[in-house]
């Protein structure tokens, strides 16, 4: 190990590129939306679950403790309440009666009935973010430090596999016990958007494991600085993903929601390690992926009503699905790409509603106040 490996200091470009690109993701999973159900998009959703939003989760539990360590807790818990709070309010008040009017007027009328007007779809992980971050800033500013330090000093004795392995038990666990309340108490016209609970409930110990390693090098040191856990962890969770995968249509079982479940509970502290350690050595990334960086949350707010719209329209055409999926794909990164840096970015109203940045005037006046 060498000396200073894993110490952070300044920006870290790595983090910042690398939650981007998890964010970006999406549209990869999501490009499939209102398309014929195929076998490589449900293999997609099962590799995005292995290790997509809770890497996603685990970065941002990092960069929350980074910040409330180099500036006052209050100013980023105010920042990131608006930055992230704005948008999850406007996609759920405006951007999802779009997605539903276009839902229900492309599908089956009898299936378009539970397609509800206000719902997060896409944008879930943006209240798991507004549940988390509280929780965070009350750890950060009410635990004695003494204390918090003879917990990290314990973890980083327990060792990378054993906190690995009881963070997917945890998950398991957390989601388990989320789903069941689903199916038990809430009504299944609703299910298809409260089974999005299991996933908030289940990464929340991503997004700790994340804040811990930002507040520890030490830590850090200990869960990060070798990759044979982690590696391993995901090779057994790949072989066995890909037996069943291959065994499902065989067999005449139905395997998707199980394993997708299993995968997203078991791989995520695995994959997160190793992304982040990714992330912690990458100081410098290129000028284009700065620019992708600065574009993700437009990109993502916007990519899934699009989406929706473009395979909607396409649909009746009877266009090959995978063809399909790539014009739609290709087509939606490129338009709101185009689209925040020829609009959102200039307009401070957009910018509010879709990237949760207050206008600059006011910053500016806050700051000199």
């Amino acid at each position: 190990m060498a000396k200073g490996e894993f110490s952070i200091q300044g920006r870290i470009a790595g983090l910042n590129a690398w939650r981007a690109a998890l964010m970006l993701g999406g549209l990869l999973v999501h490009g499939s939306v209102l398309s014929e159900h195929l076998r490589l998009f449900e293999g997609m959703a099962w590799i995005s679950a292995a290790f997509r939003m809770g890497a996603f989760f685990a970065i941002s539990g990092m960069l929350a403790a980074l910040v409330m360590t180099r500036r006052r807790p209050i100013d980023w818990f105010g920042k990131q309440s608006v930055r992230v709070g704005v948008p999850a309010l406007f996609g759920i008040l405006a951007l999802s009666p779009i997605i539903a009017a276009i839902m229900r007027g492309a599908i089956d009328p009898a299936q378009a009935a539970g397609i509800a007007l206000f719902d997060w779809h896409h944008l879930w992980f943006l209240f798991a973010l507004l549940l988390y971050q509280p929780i965070a800033y009350l750890l950060f500013t009410r635990i004695d430090r003494r204390r918090s330090a003879r917990l990290l000093r314990w973890l980083c004795v327990q060792g990378q596999t054993r906190v690995l392995t009881v963070m997917s038990a945890v998950s398991l666990v957390l989601t388990g016990m989320a789903l069941k309340a689903t199916f038990d108490f809430a009504p299944e016209a609703h299910w298809s958007m409260l089974l999005q609970l299991g996933s908030i409930i289940g990464y929340m110990p991503l997004y700790f494991l994340g804040f811990l390693l930002g507040l520890s090098r030490a830590f850090r040191v200990a869960m990060l600085g070798t990759v044979a856990v982690p590696i391993t962890i995901l090779a057994l969770a790949a072989a066995a993903a890909l037996l069943c995968f291959i065994a499902e249509p065989v067999a005449g079982n139905d395997w998707d929601g199980t394993m997708r479940w299993l995968l997203s509970v078991v791989c995520p502290p695995a994959a997160a390690a190793l992304i982040l350690r990714s992330a912690l050595t990458t100081r410098q990334v290129p000028p284009v992926m700065d620019r992708l960086c600065a574009a993700s949350f437009t990109i993502y707010m916007l990519h899934y009503p699009v989406l929706v719209a473009i395979n909607a329209a396409v649909r009746p055409w009877g266009v090959n699905p995978y063809l399909q999926y790539a014009a739609a794909v290709s087509f939606t990164a490129v338009f709101c790409y185009a689209l925040h840096f020829r609009l959102v970015a200039r307009s401070p109203a957009l910018s509010l509603l879709l990237n949760g940045r207050l206008p600059e005037v006011r910053r500016i006046a806050v700051a000199t106040a």
